[in-house]
């Protein structure tokens, strides 16, 4: 079970992600990742490494913004260096991308690093 120190870190790393994705800050975006992290999104290849995770933020971020999203977390639990996080999205891209839904949801496993800080392992999302 998290302690609640660890569950406010989560929470903080969950805004910092949030915003950096709606700022379109590709270099706030990768920070929030382990240097091993993973991004899995649905008919896409796998994004492994934070140089990896840099320039597909960068491209990402070329070529969609997103002026919303809101992550509602529905189970956030974990132990010891590893938690994950099981929530919703409500998540809109201009321009519209065909077969983007505007709900979604996603699955997060969080890492605490050498720093003692948490960080995206793997993210995985797609359309509810």
């Amino acid at each position: 079970m998290l302690r609640d120190l660890d569950r406010a870190a989560i929470d903080d790393l969950r805004e910092r992600l949030r915003r950096s994705i709606v700022e379109g800050d590709a270099e706030a975006y990768t920070s929030c990742f382990a240097e091993d992290g993973v991004i899995m999104h649905p008919d896409s290849p796998q994004v492994r490494g934070r140089e990896a995770i840099a320039a597909y933020a960068a491209g990402m971020f070329e070529v969609v913004s997103v002026p919303l999203l809101e992550l509602s977390p529905i189970v956030v639990d974990g132990g010891g260096d590893l938690a994950f996080e099981v929530a919703t999205q409500v998540c809109e891209l201009e321009p519209e991308m065909p077969g983007f839904k505007r709900d979604r949801q996603h699955l997060h496993v969080y890492t605490r690093g050498s720093d003692g800080n948490w960080y995206v392992a793997a993210a995985m999302s797609g359309n509810q």
